[in-house]
């Protein structure tokens, strides 16, 4: 009967996890009541035809967020997330707010907790798993001995995949209630990521921490001014962004200021970045590393001419 209460909560609570980012958002302010003709005169003179109609506003669909779940006892059951703690450059604060600070997503992340505790009647706690490889560790072990102690794991795609492959972890079609056609589920993460149609891993919105880990591109407007370069804004916005592009004005920039015949750090940089800007410029192309046959089963897609002219481009 546990086993079977976990199961339960674990479903219903998964779907309700994907709402934690807005769950704590402002309420919409209320439009003024109408003023009546012993209120002010004046109104009454308004004829009907002639009264303003009250605006509408569009409802985005990605902010439709409510999965019609409803309330449900499930009596004080515990409901763990184990999640890794990323870095000091990069912690993973998807889900921890210790008070009410003012601030917007530190506030909206404290008032889910209490508001899903509540409408669930569920014990609900965030444990910091340390790294990857030990929440990996966490998770075996638990699996292993039959603990149900973890409900939801938060860790990077590539162990996910390797705790699916080992029985570790739920293949998330086998899920009841959860709809995977909801704005918040990231689809195409979902198509990308499923093996032979399973999945065993789930991006949504509520993963602040792998949108605030999104790579960019910043530039210099003040050097930029100052070598004449056309306005970059319209060369992105009229597809003209190419490698070819980028590379005529990163020469254009990058100069010996020290004369040794060398560039190295003291002089003018046209491009600074580290070794991660490799993946970046192959996924700004669009190009797919990894394809997927008729069965959804994946195929290493490194040996064509097109890869090898955007590495050469690198």
């Amino acid at each position: 009967m546990k086993q079977q209460r976990s199961t339960r909560t674990l479903a219903a609570l998964l779907a309700a996890l994907a709402l934690l980012p807005v769950l704590g958002g402002c309420a919409r302010p209320q439009p003024d009541a109408p003023v009546t003709a012993a209120a002010d005169p004046a109104a009454a003179a308004v004829s009907a035809d002639t009264a303003a109609a009250p605006e509408t506003e569009a409802v985005d669909p990605r902010l439709q967020y409510d999965p019609r779940l409803a309330a449900v006892d499930y009596d004080g059951a515990n409901f763990t997330v184990i999640y890794n703690s990323g870095s000091a450059v990069e912690p993973n604060k998807d889900f921890t707010a210790e008070e009410m600070t003012g601030e917007v997503l530190n506030d909206a992340k404290f008032n889910r907790h209490g508001e899903l505790s509540e409408k669930y009647s569920i014990d609900l706690n965030y444990l910091d798993g340390g790294a990857d490889a030990a929440v990996v560790g966490a998770i075996r072990q638990a699996v292993s001995a039959g603990d149900d102690t973890y409900s939801v794991a938060d860790l990077n795609a590539q162990h996910c995949i390797q705790l699916g492959a080992t029985g570790n972890l739920l293949e998330v079609h086998t899920l009841p209630i959860i709809d995977l056609d909801a704005p918040y589920w990231n689809d195409l993460m979902l198509e990308g990521s499923s093996i032979n149609h399973k999945n065993y891993f789930l991006f949504s919105d509520i993963n602040i921490h792998a949108y605030g880990a999104t790579p960019c591109m910043i530039f210099n407007k003040v050097v930029h001014k100052n070598f004449g370069l056309e306005d970059l804004y319209d060369i992105v916005t009229s597809g003209r962004w190419t490698f070819d592009k980028a590379i005529e004005m990163i020469s254009a920039v990058t100069g010996d200021l020290d004369g040794d015949g060398r560039i190295t750090k003291d002089d003018r940089l046209g491009l600074i970045a580290n070794n991660f800007c490799v993946d970046c410029f192959i996924s700004g192309t669009g190009y797919q590393l990894i394809t997927k046959d008729e069965n959804d089963l994946p195929l290493l897609n490194t040996q064509t001419e097109e890869i090898q002219t955007i590495m050469q481009n690198i």
